[in-house]
């Protein structure tokens, strides 16, 4: 019996490697493409378990020493890369050492959650020295289980070299491999890449699966789960981050953002929009935003009582900026709003829409009262 009881949703996927797992038909490398937080990751691990797993009647079962392995990131067998931000430290040692630094942290995250989003605040790049290392890897025998597996996430990272040398590995795969690339989308990727795998696409998670996720693993209330399920898009991997993050960029730079509503001078608007554009990375600039919902999520809870008990209300409001920010969001459906037209602004410099644009249209839209209200 095949059994991806770790997986939310994803029918369709499961029925698909389910099938090949029972045939013995597993092809050498899959590509995993869909949204950020929906599973490709979750999946990737334990598809790794199911084709090493010591149980003959469920797998993956969870429960064997390898399974054990495979969950805690420290089988011999399974090789993880991710793409990485530019190093720190002047000597090769220095810098070797902040890599191994950033995986274990990365490790840590993916542990305590697969579904749990990885962000950097730098380009990040799969250096064509960890895809010789996983060719090292992929040419020794394995050491305890059936096969060596390789999971890459985000694939679409590779450098140039990096690139040109995985090919050759998805062209020559070794006979006991298997090789699990994740993307959010096959268009970034080079044809020769996709035409060497298999592809599986992953799908938007139901609302109310990401609700029931939210309640089962962080305790959420109800009401709470619900609005997050509701802004997280489909992701759970969002979902989960939006009601744990509360870090100062998410949070504090967004609040000096939606401020720029009050201002009257739109010269200020203008300044901030353009020193976000030049000293934020692409990936900032989407934290920026995604603290933009987190600060309306507050809004909505102290202005409305949607989700805090009184103590955290109390709390809330010791807060200056949110208390201003309430005079300027005064209905529940400017929030809604404003959190749609978030949104719309993330999609838009997903899409490459230019930076300095996308904020400026996303402030415009909420300095403009009658565009907040609900026609």
């Amino acid at each position: 019996m095949i059994d991806f009881e770790n997986i939310v949703d994803q029918e369709l996927v499961k029925k698909i490697l389910s099938g090949a797992l029972k045939k013995d038909k597993l092809a050498h490398a899959y590509l995993f493409y869909g949204e950020q937080g929906v599973g490709k990751w979750a999946m990737g691990l334990e598809l790794a378990k199911a084709v090493n797993c010591e149980n003959k009647k469920i797998i993956p079962c969870q429960k064997c020493n390898i399974c054990k392995k495979i969950s805690r990131l420290i089988h011999p067998d399974v090789r993880l890369i991710f793409p990485l931000p530019p190093l720190e430290g002047k000597s090769e040692s220095q810098k070797e050492a902040e890599k191994q630094k950033l995986i274990r942290n990365l490790k840590e995250i993916k542990t305590s959650d697969t579904y749990a989003t990885l962000r950097f605040f730098k380009k990040t790049t799969i250096s064509v020295d960890e895809i010789r290392e996983m060719k090292n890897h992929l040419n020794l025998k394995p050491n305890e289980g059936k096969k060596k597996v390789v999971i890459i996430k985000d694939i679409e990272n590779l450098s140039y070299s990096g690139a040109n040398s995985m090919l050759k590995v998805l062209e020559e795969p070794p006979g006991d491999s298997l090789l699990i690339l994740t993307t959010k989308s096959v268009d970034r990727l080079l044809l020769t890449i996709v035409s060497r795998c298999q592809l599986l696409k992953f799908s938007l998670i139901p609302k109310d699966f990401i609700k029931g996720e939210l309640e089962k693993r962080l305790k959420l209330s109800s009401k709470k789960a619900s609005f997050i399920a509701n802004i997280s898009k489909g992701s759970l991997g969002k979902a989960i981050y939006l009601a744990q993050k509360e870090g100062p960029l998410a949070q504090k730079k967004a609040k000096d953002f939606l401020k720029l509503c009050f201002e009257n001078d739109f010269s200020e608007t203008i300044d901030f929009v353009e020193k976000v554009s030049k000293e934020y990375t692409r990936e900032e600039v989407l934290e920026l935003i995604d603290g933009c919902i987190l600060v309306f999520k507050d809004l909505s809870s102290i202005s409305f009582g949607c989700f805090f008990s009184e103590a955290e209300k109390k709390e809330k409001l010791k807060d200056k900026d949110l208390e201003l920010l309430r005079t300027f969001f005064k209905s529940f459906s400017q929030i809604v709003i404003g959190i749609r037209e978030a949104e719309k602004t993330k999609r838009a410099i997903e899409q490459n829409v230019g930076v300095d644009l996308a904020l400026l249209a996303f402030l415009i839209k909420l300095k403009d009262k009658k565009e907040l209200m609900v026609k």
